[in-house]
């Protein structure tokens, strides 16, 4: 048994899975190392910048981020560093509580063989099947050996095909435009002209750093259209509730004297007159909802989609299947742009 310290770098969603499995086998973690986070404590211990660690000859840091970070820290001082990889394999454990864990809204299945069967055969290229089967595999039994990773990709912009297929003259939602991330994407890497582009978002703190934000724009996007719209996407005009989360904020139609009450519509009812050729949304959840409110557009305009499916477990099933009610002609695809299944995308494309 060492008499070293244990450390955990990142204060990440697995972090505290980290943390607990350490606890359940009575290694004690003695505090937290972020460069980012603002709190000082997490999980009830403290945390530290790299600066501000002392003693790091006698430390073993673990780095529960899914970056590889391993000579960086050892570059920094720590000595004995392990992997996130390394860290896996020596308490898989925690990755029983990952599963049920990562999820931002409650999931009440994680696996559902017959859509996933039905899924597999949908998808229009290999890398989408097996990336859905690890993602199957991980879900019935997970295990270190099918822990699924980000693919490096820019979200919107895979590799492998065009996301933005038959699309010369782009006219794009933005649904979940958070602080304008996507837009600066959109002006960094699309080459094509962008006409216009609608950017939701109901979440007060976001909607005014999207307004502020000050976009460095192609030359041949200088007569882009930007128009932002205070308001989520949902499946009726009301008012919802709104948990305010920072990046995962979330709208429910359930009443709560706590939360914040935003305006939500239906993409149907603000885009009557218009007809969007792409269609991105990540709302945190009220995917199938939102998706339900603009089915009529989906419709008549078959736009490519990117459709978040990470929020909850039933979505990677779910979301698909009801796309494919509407239009059935659909190529599906599957990609992982995120760390911790963050950021699982499908997108959707008619073919040639």
């Amino acid at each position: 048994m060492t008499n070293k310290k244990y450390a955990i770098y990142g204060a990440s969603i697995y972090a505290k899975v980290l943390f607990n499995e350490l606890c359940r086998l009575g290694i004690n973690v003695d505090f937290f190392v972020d460069e980012y986070v603002q709190a000082k404590e997490f999980l009830g211990k403290p945390v530290f910048r790299i600066k501000d660690v002392t003693d790091k000859k006698n430390l073993i840091l673990m780095n529960a981020t899914a970056y590889d970070l391993v000579e960086s820290l050892m570059a920094k001082g720590f000595p004995e560093v392990k992997s996130l990889k390394e860290t896996i394999y020596a308490y898989p454990g925690a990755l029983i509580e990952f599963n049920q864990t990562m999820w931002v809204v409650k999931s009440n299945r994680l696996v559902n063989e017959n859509e996933f069967a039905w899924l597999h055969k949908r998808m229009a290229d290999e890398k989408s099947k097996k990336l859905l089967q690890t993602l199957t595999n991980f879900r019935m039994n997970p295990l270190p050996e099918y822990f699924f990773y980000a693919d490096g990709d820019t979200e919107y912009f895979p590799s492998g095909f065009d996301a933005f297929k038959g699309i010369d003259n782009l006219k794009f939602v933005d649904c979940g435009a958070f602080t304008g991330d996507t837009i600066q994407s959109l002006f960094n890497n699309f080459s094509r002209k962008i006409e216009w582009i609608i950017s939701m978002e109901p979440d007060p703190n976001n909607l005014e750093k999207l307004i502020k934000q000050n976009l460095v724009r192609r030359p041949e996007h200088e007569n882009t259209n930007i128009f932002i719209y205070p308001i989520g996407a949902f499946n009726k005009e009301t008012l919802c509730s709104f948990q305010l989360n920072g990046s995962s904020s979330s709208i429910s139609d359930s009443s709560s004297d706590t939360q914040l009450l935003v305006p939500v519509a239906r993409i149907d009812t603000l885009l009557a007159h218009t007809a969007p050729n792409f269609i991105k949304m990540d709302v945190e959840g009220a995917e199938l909802e939102a998706l339900d409110g603009a089915k009529e557009i989906i419709k008549k305009h078959r736009p490519n989609l990117a459709i978040s499916a990470y929020h909850k477990a039933e979505h990677l099933w779910e979301v698909p299947r009801f796309i494919d009610s509407l239009c059935p002609d659909y190529e599906f695809r599957l990609r992982l742009h995120g760390n911790w299944g963050h950021e699982l995308t499908l997108y959707c494309c008619m073919p040639e």
